[in-house]
């Protein structure tokens, strides 16, 4: 291949007629994020984002089911604001990423993100709110670079993740010292006070109708605040995991852009491979024996809430490294039994899905620990 092919795949002197329909959808999520309220723009910007995304993607399944899932969990059309900003989180962090890695740090691109927050700008008329706009501009940034660098597909995800959550704690300090003139963590302390209260009052009124016609309420006022108490507790991991998964989506529309542009060889083996540290596996089984070992004393309770975050945080990516080191395994023959092993975890998921999922992601603890150990012996055994 000549250096004018090269160039051409690499998007090096590419035209803006070309990249104009990407343009037009990081716009579009951009836009639909600081209007995902309003019932028009933000559905025009969700099915842009969504048809974008069933397009682009190679595997079209795990696309539909990730869209039936936002309507199944957020429901249509009350729901359409949250799924417009996961939507435009996704497509726009991986669509403007591709940009940046494919017209090699053009300046065309980097107007996309002031041209979106002056448009919001014009059309909220509120230049605070508009800031929304650009939710996705740093990330998308590190997601290239880290293509760039050719990091690893967790570390990837990673450092997309973090920037995700710090913007996200910047936005709520700002709109916090914005709206309420001052900020302290006693304000977050009510905040979590209140959805506990609020979260309480839904499940205590939260009742089932009996065969013979009476009702029946399925939980009472402390299990109600018992289990509002322990979901908000749990918040710290369920959010991160959830800047996980909009990583780890905006990673997988920012892989089929790369692929479709440039061709499978544009991106390197280190770049899919998806490995855990054994830093990762140690804290995972670390936690879950403190978790079941901790006793009922106050000290017992904040120590046992920490270890269920920190388990709940590392379950789905040691869920990922297992499944892949098994069937890494399994290619090279070193696991004679695999149907075998398979059917009977595919038979547990169906009786006990937790006992299932716990099971898949102890064993992704032990290959991320047994790695690295086995390539450091091997290392030793051939210098000897």
């Amino acid at each position: 291949m000549n250096d004018k092919d090269t160039s051409l795949r690499r998007g090096e002197g590419v035209g803006f007629i070309r990249l104009l329909p990407s343009i037009i959808v990081v716009l579009a999520a951009a836009i639909g994020l600081p209007l995902a309220t309003n019932l028009y723009v933000g559905g025009a910007a969700s099915c842009i984002c969504a048809l974008f995304l069933l397009l682009s993607a190679r595997k079209k399944v795990p696309v539909l089911l990730l869209l039936l899932l936002l309507c199944g969990v957020f429901g249509l059309p009350d729901g359409l604001p949250m799924i417009t900003v996961i939507l435009a989180l996704i497509v726009g962090t991986g669509t403007y990423a591709w940009l940046i890695s494919y017209t090699n740090h053009s300046p065309l691109v980097a107007i996309i993100p002031v041209l979106a927050y002056v448009t919001a700008t014009v059309v909220t008329k509120s230049w605070f709110v508009s800031l929304l706009a650009l939710a996705f501009a740093i990330p998308a940034l590190v997601l290239a670079f880290a293509f760039k660098g050719q990091a690893t597909r967790l570390s990837g995800i990673c450092r997309v993740s973090a920037t995700f959550l710090i913007t996200a704690a910047v936005a709520v300090i700002g709109g916090m010292l914005y709206l309420k003139g001052r900020f302290s963590l006693d304000m977050l302390k009510d905040y979590a006070d209140i959805l506990t209260a609020s979260i309480t009052k839904i499940l205590a009124e939260t009742s089932v109708e009996l065969m013979n016609g009476e009702t029946a309420v399925i939980f009472a006022e402390e299990d109600a605040y018992n289990a509002a108490h322990r979901m908000v507790t749990l918040l710290p991991a369920l959010i991160i995991l959830a800047a996980n998964a909009l990583a780890f989506f905006a990673q997988r529309l920012q892989f089929s852009l790369i692929r479709t542009s440039m061709g499978d060889d544009a991106i390197s083996g280190n770049s899919i491979a998806f490995i855990t540290s054994p830093f990762s596996g140690g804290a995972y089984i670390l936690s879950f024996l403190v978790y079941v070992l901790s006793d009922s004393t106050p000290l017992g309770e904040t120590v046992s809430t920490v270890c269920e975050n920190i388990f709940i945080l590392l379950t789905p990516a040691l869920i990922g490294m297992g499944i892949m080191y098994f069937f890494a395994q399994m290619a090279v023959r070193r696991i004679k039994a695999g149907p075998l092993i398979l059917l009977a975890v595919a038979a547990l998921l169906f009786i006990n899905l937790t006992s299932a999922v716990l099971l898949i992601a102890c064993f992704g603890a032990y290959a991320s620990i047994a790695i690295p150990i086995l390539r450091h012996l091997k290392e030793k055994e051939n210098k000897d």
